[in-house]
């Protein structure tokens, strides 16, 4: 059974990037730190912590972070004045962190900001008093500031990713934007130029944010959800938020996933819709 879905208006059924912008309030912080809090049954607890050593990791000292938003891709939670947050854990959900004003993730040698736990982190941590916990720190945002956007680097192959690197992410490095975006199509239907491609973009030397475009799907996969499974292993979730100097960015995967149909004698396809867990 497909998803219940919202159909977009006809300006936005093209696979893209949807961006409401708001403005927001300061995060305070926490003072205290605590153990590791008893996981239940379908839920999911941890801390979002302030990272002073940058090391990823919650040590003595690193106090939690109050009123940061935690979501499950539908429930959105703020953390309590100790940093603490509780959420429903539902199947292969993706959890993540929303970035708030002032402060920044991990990112990876690629540039990629790390802002999820995927959902086999169960398998990974059995231990039911795991606390899953996210690190941030503090950075300085100014306002206005720039952002670069990228609309669908869609390589095909190897030479055209030498193209891209070469034509236009070489000529990149010299600017002052916070953060960049990929708008979608980041790959033509090659999912194994990703790795490649993240190397590449990783050289303009900023943190890079991506969105799910329709050229970006597991074409064999049998479902909607599973259609997304290498993106999300490369960048997370394909639908997420993240906050940049007061200003509010929702990115939302707009591509709903067809798998080919013997019966109809056709390949894969998509529309543009919205989930009604994503608008929930």
């Amino acid at each position: 059974m497909q998803p219940s879905r919202a159909r977009l208006p006809d300006g936005l059924r093209r696979p893209a990037l949807l961006l409401l912008v708001l403005l927001l309030g300061e995060t305070g912080c926490a003072t205290r730190n605590d153990a590791l809090i008893p996981a239940a049954p379908g839920i999911a607890r941890g801390v979002v912590f302030l990272d002073r050593d940058r090391d990823g990791l919650r040590d003595p000292g690193e106090e939690g972070i109050r009123g940061v938003r935690v979501s499950n891709g539908r429930d959105v939670v703020r953390t309590d004045h100790r940093g603490r947050y509780e959420i429903s854990d539902r199947e292969s959900s993706i959890l993540f962190v929303v970035k708030p004003t002032g402060m920044m993730t991990p990112v990876d040698e690629h540039q990629l900001p790390r802002f999820y736990a995927l959902p086999d982190r169960a398998e990974s941590q059995p231990d039911t008093r795991v606390s899953i916990d996210f690190p941030l720190v503090r950075q300085r945002e100014r306002s206005p500031f720039r952002v670069l956007i990228v609309g669908d680097p869609q390589p095909a192959n190897r030479g055209q990713l030498r193209f891209l690197k070469r034509d236009i992410l070489e000529e990149l490095p010299a600017h002052d934007a916070a953060f960049g975006i990929s708008l979608g199509d980041l790959v033509g239907d090659d999912l194994s130029l990703l790795g490649p491609l993240t190397r590449a973009m990783s050289l303009v030397g900023i943190p890079w944010y991506n969105v799910l475009g329709n050229h970006d799907l597991d074409l064999d996969a049998t479902d909607d959800a599973g259609s997304d499974a290498t993106f999300e292993r490369f960048f997370g979730p394909s639908t997420y938020a993240f906050e940049y100097a007061r200003v509010h960015f929702v990115v939302l995967d707009d591509v709903l996933f067809h798998p080919p149909s013997a019966a109809e004698e056709r390949g894969a396809s998509y529309d543009g819709w919205l989930t009604d867990e994503q608008l929930e």
